[in-house]
C-alpha cells in the first residue's frame, strides 16, 4: 500500500494569496508557487512555479474583450528552466466584442472557436 503525507502551507498578504508551498514526506520534495504581480484590476501577472531545479514562470497580460476593464488573458508566455537550460511557449487568445474566445494559439497549433 502506498501512502504520502502532503504538508500543504498559504501565505497571504493584503488578502491576496502570495505563494503556496508543499512538502511531501514520503520523497522529501517541495513545490513552491508563487503568485507575483497583480494589476490594478487584481489580474495575477506571474506565477513561479519551483520544483527542485525546475523553474516554472507563467506571464500573463490580459485585454478588456466584451469588459469594461483587462480581464481575459491576452497572451501567456511560460518559460521552463532545469539545470541551466531554458525553453519558451506562448499562448496568445483572441476574443469577440462579447468575449467569448475565438481563438487559441501556441508555438504549433491555432485553435479558432464558432459557433457558441
Amino acid at each position: 500500500m502506498n501512502s504520502t503525507m502532503k504538508t500543504l502551507s498559504y501565505t497571504y498578504k493584503d488578502q491576496k494569496i502570495v505563494s503556496t508551498k508543499e512538502h511531501d514526506e514520503l520523497t522529501g520534495t517541495e513545490r513552491t508557487v508563487e503568485y507575483k504581480d497583480y494589476d490594478k484590476y487584481e489580474n495575477l501577472q506571474r506565477i513561479v512555479v519551483k520544483q527542485g531545479k525546475q523553474t516554472v514562470t507563467q506571464d500573463i497580460t490580459y485585454t478588456k474583450a466584451g469588459a469594461w476593464c483587462e480581464s481575459k488573458p491576452s497572451i501567456i508566455k511560460t518559460t521552463y528552466n532545469y539545470g541551466g537550460k531554458s525553453d519558451v511557449s506562448q499562448h496568445q487568445f483572441t476574443y469577440d466584442d462579447k468575449g467569448n474566445i475565438t481563438s487559441d494559439r501556441d508555438d504549433v497549433t491555432i485553435t479558432r472557436y464558432q459557433d457558441y
